[in-house]
């Protein structure tokens, strides 16, 4: 992944959203906890059970780091 290409600074505004947020960070790595429990030979089905969160998670990540 190119340094300052949109996929490593999305992952590096992911990272320090869930670093200053613990509360958030907890809900996501419980949903993929369940989610790899309900599918454990489907990854796309794991995938698509966790879009919803990750998706809100990116708005409130990208949010937070315009604020910084």
């Amino acid at each position: 992944m190119p340094k300052g290409s949109p996929k490593a600074i999305q992952f590096i505004v992911m990272r320090n959203y869930l670093r200053t947020h613990p509360e958030r960070a907890k809900a996501y790595s419980n949903l993929k906890e369940k989610n790899v429990k309900l599918y454990p030979n489907d990854y796309p089905a794991y995938r698509s059970a966790k879009k919803g969160l990750l998706d809100e998670l990116e708005i409130e990540a990208y949010e937070w780091n315009k604020a910084q």
